[in-house]
């Protein structure tokens, strides 16, 4: 016998599991301890064996990312890259403010304010976009929602953000909160003219800016991992740190955007609309414009 044939042979044949003696695969019993054999030796099984088909890669990202489902891994992965892109931002802006006392004028006149308010807007969004795993904006808009109408929760977050904005008047009427903080409200104040109106680029651009990235992606992306209670915190704090000049002197403003960010996130757990979280954020924007009264004169 050839030795391919005796490990043939040896392949072939069924193995007793107490004394470890071999036998032919037609044996069913063994001869020294009357010890049943197995019912096939390993090589007929491994022979018998099915073949799996062989794996087909998917071949758009629905397939490869059914639903979009995101994790937190990803949430925290886009705030760590904001956080780098947000320091290098304030590092080179700064370096320039010295070099050029120029760039630090037109940086916040009118034109360049719009300018530099697109660069950042548009940083946000295509790092959301990249951790979305979204190659198009077609499957970006797809993905957190914009495909879809609003929903009939709409109405109760445009009524929530209105009134939100109408007792916030109230309370500064009566001196118990400050006035506006931010620098495009404070600027438009002081501005004359209509170029001043483009320093409402922001308060209007952010809902359509914003959206996307905290409850079209980022929200979702927690949702994934934690619970709503858990995300909702965590979007809060995101939401604190990228209004600071609101939050930081823990008054009314810090109130008032807390509150309206957990309405926005019950929008988004209710509906799979993001213009629902986009209208209402709209509407707390354009209404508290109107009821303090900038938009009069």
């Amino acid at each position: 016998m050839s030795i391919l044939a005796s490990f043939c042979y040896f392949d072939e044949v069924k193995r007793c599991d107490y004394c470890g003696k071999q036998y032919p695969d037609e044996a069913v019993v063994c001869a020294i301890d009357a010890n049943p054999l197995p019912s096939s030796s390993k090589y007929t099984e491994e022979r018998a064996a099915p073949i799996p088909p062989p794996y087909i890669a998917p071949t758009n990202p629905e397939a490869a990312y059914p639903e979009y489902r995101w994790s937190a891994r990803d949430g925290w992965k886009f705030i760590g890259m904001i956080f780098v892109f947000w320091f290098l931002w304030y590092i080179v802006t700064g370096a320039l403010y010295k070099l050029s006392a120029g760039f630090y004028q037109w940086r916040w006149e009118p034109y360049g304010y719009v300018i530099m308010r697109c660069a950042f807007i548009t940083m946000n969004l295509l790092t959301a976009a990249y951790f979305a795993r979204t190659e198009t904006w077609n499957t970006f808009r797809e993905a957190c929602g914009l495909n879809k109408r609003p929903s009939r929760y709409v109405w109760f977050g445009v009524t929530f953000a209105f009134f939100l904005c109408l007792l916030g008047h109230f309370f500064r009427t009566l001196g118990w909160t400050h006035g506006h903080t931010q620098h495009d409200l404070l600027a438009f104040e002081s501005t004359y003219g209509p170029e001043r109106y483009l320093y409402l680029f922001g308060v209007v651009a952010a809902a359509f800016a914003e959206e996307p990235v905290y409850r079209g992606f980022l929200y979702k992306a927690f949702r994934g991992s934690y619970s709503t209670t858990a995300s909702v915190i965590i979007v809060v704090g995101y939401t604190a740190f990228t209004h600071w000049n609101q939050f930081r002197y823990f008054g009314w403003a810090a109130i008032s955007l807390s509150a309206i960010t957990v309405v926005q996130c019950y929008l988004r757990e209710k509906s799979d609309s993001l213009w629902d979280t986009i209208l209402c954020h709209l509407v707390y924007n354009v209404s508290g414009l109107f009821i303090s009264g900038l938009l009069r004169y």
